[in-house]
């Protein structure tokens, strides 16, 4: 799956380039961006550029590609994409190395209840909860809980490993509990996992998860099969 990034990349090419490609590899080249969008979750952009393909036209086609571009950036170029609550940076920072690398943004934030009017403002992909010593983790997933965040968007709780505090986080709705000292590499595959499938789950709402009105694809939709 192609990072957000590298999207940009190509249309921006693209764009760029416009008027010295022949129409055949124009077409070839819209094809695959469609199939890399449509595989990536980008369901606005792919369904644009699908529309594009099945009545195509050249002059159309530059500002469809000029539209898809400001799409990307608008509603998919998100800011920060994984959220991680803890007041312990540093047990994390091999993992948060690891996201960056992999082209994710990551924002840390302590426990305290401006995190929930940051997370409604920001709507991060994944929550990553640290519960320390303290049980500040077990207090900010209440809040969470009590907020119906975690119906909202995937949460991933941290902690010391005793089946008892797994059992309750997993009560309450968490889609993964993860002992500390853990292993990078399986956490990064399985927080790119819940990533994507939160992201496809999201995309192919047809409600939006905060506001209860129609999702932008569902919307999309909708209003082509009423026009």
């Amino acid at each position: 799956m192609k990072r957000i990034e590298e999207f940009l990349k190509d249309f921006n090419r693209l764009t760029e380039d416009f008027d010295k490609i022949q129409k055949e590899e124009l077409l070839d080249r819209i094809t695959i961006l469609s199939k890399e969008a449509e595989e990536s979750a980008l369901f606005e952009v792919h369904i644009s550029l699908l529309n594009l393909l099945n009545d195509f036209d050249r002059d159309k086609a530059y500002l469809v590609l000029k539209d898809c571009i400001s799409l990307i950036q608008k509603y998919f170029l998100r800011e920060d994409e994984f959220l991680i609550i803890t007041e312990d940076e540093p047990s994390f920072s091999e993992l948060i190395k690891s996201l960056k690398l992999e082209g994710f943004k990551v924002s840390i934030k302590n426990y305290d209840f401006e995190v929930i009017d940051y997370i409604y403002s920001r709507r991060p992909d994944v929550i990553l909860i640290d519960n320390d010593l303290k049980s500040h983790g077990v207090i900010t997933l209440n809040i969470l809980n009590d907020e119906e965040i975690l119906k909202k968007m995937p949460v991933v709780a941290f902690g010391k490993g005793s089946k008892e505090e797994k059992l309750y986080f997993l009560s309450l709705g968490v889609v993964d509990y993860i002992e500390k000292n853990f292993d990078v590499d399986e956490v990064l595959l399985k927080l790119k996992n819940i990533y994507r499938l939160s992201n496809t789950y999201i995309k192919n709402n047809i409600y939006d998860v905060f506001t209860g009105v129609y999702s932008r694809y569902h919307g999309d939709i909708i209003s082509k099969k009423n026009f």
